[in-house]
């Protein structure tokens, strides 16, 4: 028995020693800690895609890229004809950092994307593949601390809140009432400025060079109705409705008017919406009644 072990223990040192004389063995390159600029559900038109890696390569010279594939949809893409980043040579060393760049594409574009490097033996390694979607110029804003925050059908102002730490550009936002009527659209570089106010006026026929400070037509205070704030690449920011559509459709469902309150967020660019004095302009009064009939609590 216990020659048979040594003899097993013979045949296991001559099989590793012949592993060891492989060259593929030793050079197949591992690649660790992918990263790439800007975050992927944040890339826009503009944007080129830089990706970084860590390639291992401990014998011989070595060819690393970027593989990848470009569409309309995820399986266009994945269909589509596979394109190369410029080549970079990987020398022979324990630890290399790695970094190419996709170049920019068109929006609403699908890119599917991995590293890739080639060992002077022919042997082959990929990192893990990621995707992301082309966004358009506005798409890497964060809109996520602006709020509709004040909306009186009485005085006839809407009155949006930016209650975050930084500016944010509100260009080419636009606010919807009722759905379909596009009643203000931000002009370029409209910046709100962090806890500031941006108060705009109703104006019967104003024209985008009245968007600065007014909306155009009306809204009302005694009848259904829903506002909405949306980004520039059409996603809902925030939203308030009062009632519902109804098969008559909005503002064709009378409701109680309170001619001496708004319809604010209480507190302040964070509670629900109820009846308030109004305070255009400037931070909500405290909550004076619960609003009939109020459908959206955010």
């Amino acid at each position: 028995m216990k020659k048979l072990f040594l003899i097993s223990a013979v045949i296991l040192t001559l099989s590793a020693c012949k592993l060891d004389d492989n060259p593929a063995y030793y050079t197949l390159p591992e690649i660790s800690d992918v990263f790439y600029t800007p975050e992927l559900d944040r890339v826009t038109v503009n944007d080129e895609v830089t990706v970084q890696a860590n390639i291992r390569n401990e014998h011989g010279t070595a060819q690393a890229c970027i593989l990848y594939q470009v569409g309309n949809d995820l399986v266009s893409a994945r269909a589509a004809q596979i394109q190369t980043t410029e080549i970079v040579t990987i020398p022979n060393k324990d630890l290399t950092p790695f970094s190419a760049v996709i170049p920019k594409q068109a929006e609403g574009k699908w890119v599917i994307f991995s590293v890739y490097c080639l060992s002077a033996y022919g042997v082959n390694a990929y990192s893990d593949q990621y995707v992301y979607t082309v966004l358009s110029e506005f798409g890497n804003i964060d809109y996520s601390s602006i709020v509709l925050n004040e909306i009186d059908g009485n005085r006839q102002f809407i009155e949006i809140h930016n209650k975050g730490v930084e500016d944010i550009n509100l260009g080419r936002c636009t606010l919807r009432l009722n759905e379909n009527t596009t009643i203000w659209i931000a002009p370029e570089n409209t910046e709100l400025r962090s806890g500031a106010y941006l108060t705009l006026e109703g104006k019967e026929n104003a024209t985008t060079a009245d968007y600065a400070a007014h909306f155009t037509g009306s809204i009302y205070a005694d009848r259904n109705i829903a506002v909405s704030l949306i980004n520039a690449d059409g996603k809902t920011i925030d939203t308030f409705q009062r009632g519902t559509k109804g098969n008559a459709g909005w503002g064709a469902t009378a409701l109680p008017l309170q001619s001496d309150y708004s319809f604010s967020r209480c507190p302040n660019g964070n509670g629900n919406w109820a009846y308030a004095a109004p305070s255009k302009g400037a931070y909500n009064n405290e909550k004076a009644a619960d609003i009939e009939h109020e459908a959206a609590k955010e």
